[in-house]
């Protein structure tokens, strides 16, 4: 994951990470990066289907002003 994250990789994973604690990244970082990069999958009777992640955010934009 750590690869994927310094080349700006997708990460293709059902696993949400919620276990995982990323304290060198920072709390906001991660869960940006995962709504940005993680493709994640499941099967149907064709095969596995990929849910890649939209091109922008889907979360509203906070813009914090000095």
């Amino acid at each position: 994951m750590m690869i994927a994250i310094k080349f700006k990789c997708l990460l293709v994973t059902s696993d949400e990470k919620r276990d995982h604690i990323f304290q060198i990244l920072g709390n906001d970082f991660f869960p940006e990066w995962k709504e940005r990069h993680q493709v994640r999958f499941s099967f149907s009777g064709a095969g596995p289907e990929f849910h890649v992640p939209p091109p922008c955010s889907v979360v509203i934009q906070n813009l914090k002003f000095c």
